[in-house]
């Protein structure tokens, strides 16, 4: 039995949890659009969670492309890994240079991007909360 086939039931609930979480984040990112587009680090943020979202998205909806070989599933998941990298590197990059009294630990906060975590997709957006103007 192929590697990948074992984690087909896997894959198939990833995909619809992720593609649903997106869909969230996204009608989130819509209701409150104005707040985003006001500060110059929540667009960046909000891309890299995004990006993230697709990421898992890619890697399951991938791994579910029935006789895949190892060697193409691996190169897809690091193209597609470092295309949302590229998310997050713009998304430092914004947060590292953005001046504003508001963001404290501007580091800090760009480092939580690239930090491991079960809540990675959406820690990006989750962290906006406290930067929206009241």
């Amino acid at each position: 039995m192929d590697q990948l086939e074992l984690w087909k039931d896997f894959n198939v609930a990833m995909v619809g949890a992720t593609a649903a979480l997106a869909g969230l984040v996204i009608v989130a990112a819509s209701v409150n659009i104005a707040e985003i587009v006001k500060a110059s680090t929540l667009t960046a943020r909000l891309a890299a969670a995004i990006a993230t979202l697709v990421l898992a998205i890619t890697t399951t909806g991938v791994g579910l492309i029935p006789e895949i070989a190892p060697g193409w599933y691996g190169a897809i998941i690091v193209v597609a890994t470092l295309l949302a990298c590229g998310f997050q590197i713009h998304a430092t990059a914004r947060i590292a240079r953005d001046r504003s009294p508001r963001v404290r630990g501007r580091l800090a906060n760009a480092a939580i991007g690239f930090l491991p975590s079960s809540r990675s997709p959406s820690a990006a957006c989750c962290c906006c909360s406290r930067y929206q103007t009241p």
